[in-house]
């Protein structure tokens, strides 16, 4: 993962559970909301790694409401482009119906791309 999706990755994480205080400050969500801006913005431009991270967040809920269509979404932006782990999870998603209508055939393309990595 390129150190600028990690970094982002981690302040997120970082400013969503306020490590180190009880409560968020004002600056805290102010800053974490500007962090998902550029992790989005990323994303949108077509960086597999922020969209395989904007996945994992909407499928765990962590720091956006959680939200499985979305999740699908942004792992098969990144799935295209060759992510493996985007492609196993979207694998994963399609032979276990989360998020998506079971489809086993599905399934085993992305599992099978995922493999050849």
């Amino acid at each position: 993962m390129s150190r600028f999706v990690i970094a982002i990755f981690a302040s997120l994480i970082f400013l969503y559970y306020g490590i180190g205080s009880s409560v968020a400050s004002s600056h805290e969500n102010l800053e974490y909301n500007e962090l998902l801006t550029q992790l989005i913005e990323s994303a949108e431009q077509g960086d597999a790694e922020a969209q395989y991270v904007l996945g994992l967040m909407y499928y765990d809920g962590e720091g956006v409401v959680r939200d499985l269509r979305k999740a699908v979404t942004w792992f098969r932006r990144a799935a295209v482009k060759g992510f493996a782990e985007a492609q196993y999870n979207l694998g994963w998603m399609y032979s276990n119906g989360i998020g998506v209508a079971r489809d086993l055939p599905e399934a085993a393309h992305w599992y099978k791309r995922a493999a050849k990595q």
